[in-house]
């Protein structure tokens, strides 16, 4: 074994933040990278009108910034990529900016969680061995830090959502010791673009049972649980057009509407206090999600999803989340 060691390049000392020269010059082969999962609401605030703010960002941090389009979320998710490319400084410069604009305000709950698409290469030096890294840096940040499952990583892209919850500076503390990491160990991404609209389309045909997760074409995945609580509740006959207590109506200039058969029991969890729940989904995934009212019978209720189809796919998906979260807690 060599005795070298690799050269760490820090992000508080790094000669390519100087201006001028080579070092100015966008997606150079010495460039660095980060990828930022935000809400569609959080978007508006990161682009700013006209573009104003993203273009400030990028003249404030010398990073290269892009977003993903409007109805482009990363594969699983109603959540757009912001993609930042630069030198090591610039890459946190231009993240702590973004932070400033997508963290709740002051009158707000400070926790909020930032996620970060990785490269799976960068996984075993975020995790340590025996996770005593992932570990260290929820320590010593003050962050609950976790990064998704090797398994539900979507097989084209090689990338791993590293999830970082707290309050800004915890978040930020975190995201600095993550991009070290990515830095040191010199992973890159296979996909150095904000375009995921080929990744969603290959995942919806998946059939996945062993998992806990199916994925049905036009529907996006699935949590197994929704299937489950359904059953329960002697929803196991359906018309032969439904899937899953679902039904598709034909897309027309460019929208579509589905509605979902939800356990009145269960409404709760997609609704949320005073509406709030709903209202984020909506949001999230740019489209429109209504629960039909209680009737007294207990019977199931309908929830329709309407918008562009992609928007829907990545409705439904939060939709079904939030059922199978929610039968899985109340043991039903």
């Amino acid at each position: 074994m060599s005795s070298e060691q690799p050269v760490k390049r820090s992000l508080e000392e790094d000669p390519e933040t100087e201006t001028g020269g080579e070092a100015k010059k966008a997606n150079t082969a010495d460039d660095l990278a980060v990828k930022v999962l935000v809400s569609n609401g959080d978007a508006g605030a990161v682009i700013g009108k006209g573009g104003a703010t993203i273009n400030s960002i990028k003249a404030e941090s010398a990073a290269n910034v892009k977003m993903s389009q409007s109805g482009d979320f990363f594969p699983g998710t109603g959540d757009r990529v912001v993609l930042i490319s630069g030198t090591s400084d610039a890459l946190y410069n231009a993240l702590s900016l973004v932070v400033a604009k997508i963290a709740p305000k002051e009158d707000a709950e400070p926790s909020f969680t930032l996620k970060l698409p990785v490269p799976n290469a960068a996984a075993g030096g975020i995790i340590g061995k025996g996770g005593s890294n992932i570990k260290s840096i929820s320590e010593t940040s003050g962050a609950k830090v976790q990064l998704s499952q090797k398994d539900d990583m979507h097989p084209e892209l090689n990338e791993r959502v590293c999830s970082m919850t707290g309050e800004s500076v915890q978040v930020l503390a975190a995201a600095r010791q993550i991009l070290q990491v990515i830095c040191d160990s010199d992973a890159r991404y296979t996909n150095l673009s904000t375009n995921y609209g080929h990744a969603q389309q290959q995942q919806q045909p998946m059939m996945q049972h062993a998992g806990g997760v199916r994925a049905m074409p036009g529907f996006g995945m699935v949590p197994m649980g929704y299937g489950a609580a359904m059953q329960q509740f002697g929803r196991q006959q359906m018309m032969p057009q439904q899937m899953g207590g679902m039904t598709q109506a034909a897309p027309e200039g460019g929208s579509t509407t589905m509605t979902m058969q939800v356990p009145d029991s269960l409404v709760g969890a997609i609704v949320g206090k005073g509406g709030a729940t709903i209202q984020l989904m909506q949001q999230q995934a740019g489209c429109k999600i209504g629960v039909s009212q209680r009737d007294g019978s207990g019977n199931p209720r309908t929830v329709t999803i309407s918008g562009d189809p992609t928007a829907v796919a990545n409705a439904q998906l939060m939709v079904s989340t939030k059922i199978s979260e929610a039968s899985l807690q109340g043991g039903q």
